[in-house]
């Protein structure tokens, strides 16, 4: 029965264990670099004298936990050049000190409870330490005695824990621990660590940090303390003794120190070691450790630093990076280059593995460090070898890599990745596509269909030739929802992809809006209404002429019904003179000038000299119409992705709002607005948007607002992981 439960501890710990790497990832991952050894002088198989750099390391997800990954290939990056690293697994057995704090800390009333539930983790935790790893036990208070000699007996070890109890006076003698921990390791087989656990900061004084850091070192130590939050030691303080040995540190309440723990027995379980022979100048360098897996993500390290004795030359070679990847009818592969300058041509060459007979052999003049090569002969599923030479300018083999892989192309896909609604202003479905891997595409045809059954509407199939918008007709619908579906056809009308139905929501105009649209898009209507409005302007202004009195008469008034009768003169008028003179008509030269004596409209015109001509009215020059481009994303390979560039500025990135949407997330690094391509006087440009990780120009670095020209087939890269190739078609 003992067995059985031990066993079953020893499971639950390890399911606990896989319970944080499987977390949501909060940011990147990253190197944790554990420990570099000092270089050594070594020469490589070609025969250069160079510096063996070998460096231990583990793998960490955004939430420092442990990343248990597929490791493809390594590379230390140094002065500009990469050199390939050989990456293994370690299984080298550990010889482990766990130092457990039992001082007046956890030994007081109100700290009995936790102290319980810390030794039961902890022994709890001894299960999941790795395989053929030889433990002992101490523990510290004011001073630091040993617990449990060396021994791989989990049973015993577990035993020993359960059997400490805290004190309850004296110090917390910290430091002094860690340095009797690390000093008992000294000499002992395999790699070493220390493994601690305190909830009391050091308040002895009788060793410093550096003291404890300065032994470790000495003796090649890796460092993991275990910090029990809400009490006398710091998250900073355990920092400060993890970091500069290798190791890491957890902060944990009581309830999640079970976690803790975990984290750190795992991470002892997955260390690996990276080796390379590299040519560094003389004096104090930095190298960096680039770590590809399987999944075509690349995880970078901090910066490595080391002293080189004296110069070392570098020779000229090239390195297959990471996989050869299948796209379309050709293939992808990366290289690590060493001197390029040296390099004249790289001979390229695909032997079957079926048939031993080469299907391609090509030369590349124009080679980077991400090289693409179109072939027809690849058979889907079959099994090819791909043999790289590097050739100088006098035809000297200067280097070789190879490399196995199977070709599986992606499979062509069309996506539609956005339809405007019709408008007033717009009266058709603006339908824009995206493609991926699709070749041969020179027109589009599209269709609106029932949103239930998905059977096309009659009257809404259009077809328009590669790069012109693709507009699928409104007229008649009512308001509802649709679906559309595009097709992708080659010359001969065969269908090369389809695209998922989309469906779209449709309100009709009201017939004001829709008269109007009319109108604003109709010249006839334009003409037609504008006559209408004339016709109608002059029938009026007839009418008025016809009905107003004429200047020169005056209207006559006729008693129909009695005679005209002389006018009395009111009671007490007299007829004057100045009273008749008041009624009489006034003078010629006081009357309004005749209509024939105004001046002309022509009399108020300014006319230029004689001999001048009229200004001459400028004209628009004509505009360079912007050729159709692509783009297509070549890294990493798991994504699909690849959009026509169709206007002017073009945005890209990983916001809704870009006109092209990269279907990726924040880890990959690329920004909401990562970069924007315009074209100007004939030109295609590619500007940075001020993005997080930098863009980058067939390898060299962008300034941000700085537009740089574009060429056919330059790789544009968005931050450490993600190219994407712009194509003129």
């Amino acid at each position: 029965m003992p067995t059985l439960r031990r066993w079953f501890i020893r499971g639950a710990l390890v399911s606990i264990a896989v319970l944080p790497l499987q977390a949501v990832q909060s940011g990147p991952s990253t190197v944790h670099i554990h420990e570099t050894l000092e270089p050594q002088q070594t020469t490589s198989a070609s025969g250069n004298l160079g510096l063996s750099l070998q460096t231990t390391f583990s793998l960490l997800d955004g939430e420092g936990q442990v990343l248990r990954a597929d490791i493809e290939s390594g590379t230390f990056e140094l002065e500009g050049d990469a050199y390939p690293a050989t990456v293994e697994a370690l299984d080298t057995p550990w010889s482990l000190v766990l130092l457990i704090d039992a001082s007046r800390t956890l030994g007081t009333g109100t700290a009995s409870a936790t102290w319980k539930s810390v030794r039961s983790t902890i022994g709890s935790a001894l299960a999941g330490f790795p395989e053929n790893s030889n433990i002992a036990i101490l523990k510290f208070d004011d001073t630091a005695p040993p617990v449990m000699e060396f021994t791989q007996a989990r049973d015993r070890l577990a035993a020993a824990v359960q059997a400490l109890t805290p004190k309850s006076t004296g110090g917390s003698c910290l430091n002094e621990g860690v340095y009797q921990a690390v000093n008992k390791l000294g000499g002992a087989p395999g790699r070493r660590a220390v493994i601690v656990f305190t909830a009391s900061t050091d308040n002895c004084g009788t060793r410093t940090a550096s003291e404890v850091i300065s032994l470790a070192g000495q003796n090649r130590v890796q460092l993991y303390p275990v910090g029990l939050l809400g009490y006398a030691v710091t998250e900073a303080e355990l920092e400060a003794l993890a970091g500069p040995t290798g190791g890491i540190s957890e902060f944990k309440e009581p309830s999640t120190l079970t976690f803790g723990f975990a984290n750190v027995t795992a991470l002892l379980g997955n260390q690996w070691t990276a080796k390379a022979t590299i040519y560094p100048s003389a004096g104090q360098q930095s190298a960096t450790l680039k770590v590809g897996l399987k999944d075509d993500v690349t995880l970078v390290s901090a910066p490595i630093s080391f002293v080189s004795s004296q110069d070392f030359i570098p020779p000229a070679e090239i390195h297959l990076r990471g996989k050869v990847l299948s796209e379309g009818e050709g293939i992808l592969f990366n290289l690590d280059i060493i001197q390029p300058e040296k390099i004249r041509q790289l001979n390229v060459s695909i032997i079957s593995k079926d048939t031993g007979q080469a299907v391609l052999s090509q030369s590349l003049i124009s080679f980077s460090d991400v090289n693409t090569i179109a072939t027809a002969g690849l058979v889907p599923g079959g099994e090819y070898t791909l043999i790289v030479s590097a050739i100088d300018a006098s035809g000297r083999l200067l280097s070789e890599t190879s490399g196995e892989f199977t070709f599986e192309p992606p499979p062509a896909r069309l996506n539609v990745s956005e339809v405007q609604t019709p408008t007033a202003e717009q009266p058709d479905f603006l339908v824009s596509v995206t493609s991926q891997n699709v070749a041969g595409v020179v027109k589009f045809r599209g269709w609106l269909a029932d949103s239930q059954s998905n059977v096309p509407l009659a009257d809404t199939e259009r077809t328009v030739p590669l790069g012109e918008p693709l507009l699928l007709p409104a007229e008649g619908l009512g308001s509802g929802t649709y679906a559309v579906v595009v097709q992708a056809l080659d010359v001969a009308d065969t269908v090369l992809a389809e695209s998922t139905p989309v469906k779209v929501s449709y309100t009709r105009p009201n017939p004001l809006d829709s008269l109007r649209s009319l109108v604003s898009r109709s010249p006839a209507a334009v003409a037609g209404l504008t006559g209408l409005f004339c016709l109608t302007v002059v029938g009026v202004g007839a009418v008025v002429w016809l009905f107003i009195p004429k200047r020169g008469t005056r209207p006559v008034t006729v008693d129909l019904v009695m005679p005209q009768k002389a006018r009395r003169p009111a009671p007490g008028a007299e007829r004057t003179p100045g009273n008749l003179a008041a009624v009489q008509p006034a003078p010629a030269a006081e009357r309004a000038p005749a209509y024939r004596d105004r001046p002309t409209p022509q009399q108020g015109l300014e006319r230029p000299p004689v001999g001048q001509p009229p200004a001459a009215v400028p004209k628009a020059s004509a505009a360079r119409a912007m050729p159709a481009a692509r783009l297509t994303l070549i890294q990493p390979a798991t994504a699909q992705f690849s959009a026509e560039i169709r206007r002017t500025p073009f945005t890209i990135g990983r916001r809704a709002e870009s006109d092209a949407v990269i279907p990726l997330d924040s880890s990959s690094g690329v920004s909401g607005t990562h970069f924007q391509i315009t074209f100007v006087d004939g030109q295609f440009f590619v500007q940075d948007e001020k993005s997080t990780f930098g863009t980058t120009l067939d390898g060299g670095p962008l300034v941000q607002g700085r537009p740089m020209p574009l060429r056919d087939g330059s790789v544009i890269g968005l931050g450490p992981q993600v190219k994407i190739r712009f194509n003129l078609t």
